[in-house]
């Protein structure tokens, strides 16, 4: 299949097509399961009270990194949104990168909160 025939062009539209439905749908799951983990960390704040300092460090890394990947999930949103208008508009392309990293790593961080909070919580 020579590189500019019609079906080399409809694969790389349904390639790009299918990029940009998983990277959505990945950020959408993101954000979700950050607004749930955020609630989690609030009910563990709410529930019992933390007894040591290390556990309120915990509890408060997880509300930053949830927070923080919520938040930049919802801008990712917006961002992805702008440069599909771009593509549109056949203006140039633009990426994003430095904020999918907050995102996955935002989420990471309250993860592992939630992981080391359970522990000290168990322990103590």
């Amino acid at each position: 299949m020579d590189e500019s025939s019609p079906d080399q062009k409809e694969w790389e539209k349904i390639l790009r097509q299918a990029w940009i439905t998983t990277s959505l749908e990945r950020d959408k799951a993101i954000v979700t399961l950050s607004s749930a983990g955020l609630a989690l960390l609030v009910s563990f704040l709410k529930g019992a009270e933390p007894g040591s300092t290390l556990h309120r460090l915990v509890l408060l890394a997880g509300m930053i990194g949830f927070t923080a990947s919520s938040i930049t999930g919802v801008w990712c949103f917006h961002l992805n949104r702008r440069i599909i208008a771009c593509e549109l508009q056949k203006m140039p392309e633009r990426s994003i990168p430095f904020h999918d990293h907050i995102l996955i790593w935002g989420f990471i961080l309250g993860a592992l909160s939630i992981f080391c909070s359970g522990l000290i919580h168990a322990i103590q």
